[in-house]
């Protein structure tokens, strides 16, 4: 019995190793990962983030992993966005969230440009509590980082 499942366990491994065709697995070269195309439309960051409240400018980015990387497949993607509050609504943020002194978050290069003058501003912040207040109950995870000169946030957001 005991060489019938060492030979069995021989083939399991076999299999494993070098597959169906008996050939070895080869690498696959990567494929670079065209730049994002940069959009201004408000609705759909509005109806994702509804706590940013009436802000006055947008732009964002939409990414979606190479293919093969998560098994989820095109219903795995990352929006970046760079959005412009109201003066009311960054005070009530800012009021209402507790927020810490953070560096300049890491842009992606489609967005660097339209960050303006925050870029350079060194006061940026970050608040656990209103990256949870964006969440909601999605199947999302969100980070958001405030300058609150400028009321300019920058949001990343991975959706599954």
């Amino acid at each position: 019995m005991n060489v019938m499942l060492k030979g069995a366990a021989a083939v399991l491994v076999a299999i494993a190793c070098f597959g169906c065709g008996g050939q070895p697995p080869t690498a696959r070269a990567a494929r670079p990962t065209p730049p994002a195309k940069v959009l201004q439309d408000r609705g759909p960051i509005e109806e994702l983030f509804p706590k940013l409240g009436r802000f006055t400018t947008v732009y964002w980015t939409e990414k979606t992993p190479p293919a093969g990387r998560f098994p989820l497949g095109p219903s795995v993607y990352t929006i970046e966005a760079v959005v412009v509050l109201r003066p009311a609504d960054a005070k009530h943020l800012q009021r209402n969230y507790k927020w810490n002194l953070v560096t300049v978050p890491t842009v992606g290069p489609e967005l660097v440009s339209h960050l303006g003058a925050a870029l350079s501003d060194k006061r940026w912040l970050h608040s656990e509590d209103f990256d949870q207040a964006l969440v909601e109950d999605a199947p999302r995870i969100t980070d958001a980082w405030l300058n609150p000169l400028s009321r300019t946030m920058f949001l990343r957001s991975h959706t599954m």
